[in-house]
C-alpha cells in the first residue's frame, strides 16, 4: 500500500503516523479553523489563518507541487540551549522532483522578534538533518491579488465534473492545435475546459500576469509561471 504524504513525513521526523496534532487554540480561547476541500491532493486542507488560506489555494493551482498536506505531524525540536518545543508545520508538499518541503505561514512584522528567528532557525536545522526544506512565506510570497484570483479561478475549473474521456479529448485537440493564446483556447475547447486544461497542466501560462482572451500559452513549465513559484527559492 502507497504511504501517503503525511505517513511519509510522520516516519522521517520519528512520529506516529496515527498522531494528531492539536488544535489551534486563540488567547482569546476560540479555535481558529477552515477547511479547504482539495480536489488536486483529494484531501481536506486545513487553514488558520487569512495566510494559509492563501497558500492552500496556491499550491491547488500549482504546476510544481505533486502532492501536500496541511498540519502533517508535530515535531520535537531543541534549541540551542537544549530547551525543547514542538512545531506543526503549517503545510509539507512534494515538489514533482521528489523533494519535501515544509512550509511555514509567517506575517513579516514577526521575523523582526529575536524568539521567533531562534524557534525558525532551530527548525530548519532539524529538518535539514532530515534532507527536508523548510520555507517562511510572508505576505511578500502570497498577497498577490492578481495571483490570488488566477490560483481561485484554476481552483474551481478542477472541481468542474465531467468524463475523464472528456479531459483524454480535449489533449488530443490540444495536440494537433496548439493555441498559442487563451482567446484560441477557450474558441478550440470552450471557455471551462481551457481552465481545465491549465489546472491540469497540460499547458502553461504565468500565473502572475491576468488571465485573459491575449495570454500567451506554453507547452514548456517556466518555474517562475507556477502559482507556487516560491517552493523553489533556493
Amino acid at each position: 500500500m502507497t504511504t501517503s504524504l503525511k505517513g511519509r513525513f510522520a516516519q522521517l521526523v520519528g512520529q506516529d503516523p496515527s498522531f494528531r496534532p492539536p488544535r489551534v487554540i486563540t488567547r482569546g480561547g476560540h479555535r481558529v479553523r477552515g477547511i479547504f476541500p482539495s480536489a488536486r491532493f483529494k484531501r481536506p486542507m486545513h487553514w488558520e489563518s487569512g495566510l494559509q488560506c492563501d497558500l492552500v489555494y496556491r499550491l491547488e493551482a500549482s504546476w510544481l507541487v505533486a502532492d501536500a498536506c496541511t498540519r502533517p505531524t508535530t515535531i520535537n525540536v531543541a534549541l540551542e540551549d537544549g530547551t525543547q518545543f514542538g512545531h506543526t508545520p503549517h503545510a509539507v508538499v512534494m515538489r514533482w522532483d521528489g523533494q519535501l518541503v515544509c512550509l511555514e505561514c509567517i506575517p513579516s512584522k514577526h521575523l523582526r522578534e529575536a524568539s521567533v528567528l531562534k524557534r525558525l532557525a532551530a527548525i530548519r536545522q532539524r529538518l535539514a538533518d532530515l534532507s527536508v526544506q523548510f520555507l517562511v512565506v510572508t505576505e511578500a510570497h502570497l498577497d498577490l491579488p492578481i495571483a490570488r484570483r488566477n490560483a481561485r479561478m484554476l481552483t474551481q475549473a478542477l472541481r468542474t465534473a465531467r468524463p475523464d474521456e472528456r479531459d483524454a479529448e480535449d489533449c488530443v485537440q490540444l495536440a494537433r492545435r496548439r493555441p498559442e493564446v487563451l482567446t484560441d483556447l477557450a474558441a478550440l475547447l470552450g471557455t471551462d475546459a481551457s481552465l481545465r486544461m491549465l489546472a491540469l497542466g497540460y499547458v502553461y501560462a504565468d500565473m502572475h500576469q491576468p488571465l485573459g482572451a491575449a495570454t500567451s500559452l506554453t507547452y514548456t513549465l517556466e518555474e517562475h509561471f507556477d502559482a507556487a513559484d516560491f517552493i523553489h527559492t533556493k
